[in-house]
């Protein structure tokens, strides 16, 4: 049995899913261990995990981290932890330099595009001259899509050898449910589109909101659905009075299952400025939805152009307005482009898919090959 410990900040969105999908996936030869701010054992019932809380916080301050990196690198020795794995930004931090002390063997996963975010210049240089220093000091890196790998590798510099990339996935659980349902023509009582994704900057929920102005000259019935929360909920609430849209968007909140909602859209839209992988897209897909999205990021790399669905510019609302609108005219489109989503969505974006290629990581890093624990 190999001891392994997994780290990670506050975890939303896909970063929790991916998460929980490790924590129920990963063979049982493998010990968990969870590290961070959040206890997920009470989602796997099934298996015993053992939960030791982290509190990994956004600020920089050298007091708070060095507490933080003393702290976890006693827990990698006292438990003999054979591998540490740090999903994102702030846990790669500090579970790289507590690692190294504690002589553990660490990998990192990346889940978001680090570099096209608004930070000052000077924080970019001392993050990207700090990771190309604790880079030396990381196993492997794994990163949720080509865009990220080939970022951190104009950044920072990585080896290509020391880099994979492990797509997000999805439980086939979702596939059966999507798989029974009846292909629908549209919502006769007006077309249904709509958008999942926390309330932040990037995930350009005032983009959409700028688009919708432009469909309702053209179909006054249809309706939006804003699903999700976050920080910006007060601003983009004024934003969407402000263009006229009282009682025709509709802002659901937080809503822990979405599926639901979204089986109930004509469209799904992700309006993002930037994506590591998204994992409501791959939902979408997934319940044979079609998706139009900016190309931003990731996107590419799931959404096929005229094929799963429509890529247009990234920022450019009123091509955002048109390729919704487009879908909304033409039924055998919408449901050719939903059908080709959910059969890519099956073949390359599964759980068991993802969980198998970190396996095959963890066994590269610790020099142990899967046969040879068998038995």
């Amino acid at each position: 049995l190999i001891p392994v410990a997994l780290l990670a900040r506050p975890m939303t969105g896909g970063m929790k899913k991916h998460i929980l999908q490790l924590l129920i996936g990963l063979d049982e030869r493998f010990i968990i261990h969870l590290l961070g701010s959040e206890d997920l054992t009470g989602e796997v019932p099934h298996r015993p995990i053992k939960y030791f809380p982290v509190y990994l916080k956004e600020s920089l301050n050298p007091l708070d981290k060095a507490h933080q990196i003393m702290q976890l690198g006693r827990y990698l020795r006292q438990n003999k932890i054979r591998l540490l794995h740090c999903h994102g930004v702030q846990a790669a931090l500090v579970g790289r330099i507590a690692a190294t002390m504690a002589h553990t063997p660490v990998v990192c996963t990346y889940h978001n595009l680090v570099y096209d975010r608004p930070y000052a210049p000077w924080k970019k240089k001392i993050f990207t001259a700090g990771n190309r220093l604790l880079n030396r000091k990381t196993d492997y890196v794994i990163t949720v899509s080509q865009a990220l790998k080939q970022q951190l590798i104009a950044h920072e510099g990585i080896e290509d050898q020391k880099i994979r990339v492990i797509y997000n996935g999805l439980e086939r659980s979702i596939f059966a449910q999507a798989a029974s349902l009846e292909k629908q023509s549209g919502n006769t009582s007006g077309p249904l589109i709509g958008m999942v994704g926390r309330l932040v900057p990037e995930k350009g929920v005032d983009l959409f909101l700028e688009a919708i102005p432009l469909i309702l000259a053209a179909k006054p019935k249809a309706k939006t659905w804003i699903i999700g929360d976050g920080p910006n909920q007060e601003k983009l609430t004024r934003i969407s009075q402000k263009l006229g849209l009282t009682g025709k968007v509709k802002f659901w909140g937080h809503v822990p299952n979405p599926l639901d909602l979204i089986r109930s859209l004509d469209v799904v839209v992700v309006p993002s400025r930037s994506e590591g992988l998204s994992i409501v897209t791959l939902e979408a897909m997934a319940q044979a939805k079609p998706v139009v999205a900016f190309d931003a990021g990731a996107l590419p790399e799931v959404v096929v152009h005229e094929v799963t669905g429509l890529l247009v510019p990234s920022f450019d609302v009123a091509a955002l307005a048109h390729a919704i609108l487009r879908l909304l005219n033409d039924d055998n489109l919408r449901v050719s482009l939903g059908n080709n989503g959910y059969a890519r969505a099956e073949e390359y974006f599964s759980a068991e898919k993802m969980i198998e290629e970190t396996e095959t990581v963890y066994y590269k890093v610790l020099g142990t090959p899967f046969s040879a624990l068998e038995g």
